[in-house]
């Protein structure tokens, strides 16, 4: 699972990304959370090339966990 929060985000606080991650771990359940500093509510417009980039390795078992060290930033989500 790729959780991605925008800190800034007015309409959903960033607890419920991370009581999310919580559960994950909670049930072993392999995720990231990515955290935006700087993004509000919605996606920027990198994050989704990020997850079309990263979700056919990941369905595919090629998976590294995370998504591809060619993002700038934490994973490479332009805020």
């Amino acid at each position: 699972l790729w959780i991605t929060h925008g800190a800034r985000d007015r309409l959903v606080s960033l607890g419920q990304a991370l009581r999310l991650e919580a559960a994950c771990l909670e049930h072993g359940v392999p995720h990231v959370l990515d955290r935006l500093e700087k993004a509000g509510h919605g996606p920027p417009p990198a994050a989704y090339r990020a997850v079309l980039e990263w979700l056919p390795k990941t369905l595919s078992g090629r998976r590294s966990g995370r998504p591809d060290s060619t993002f700038d930033g934490r994973f490479g989500l332009t805020e």
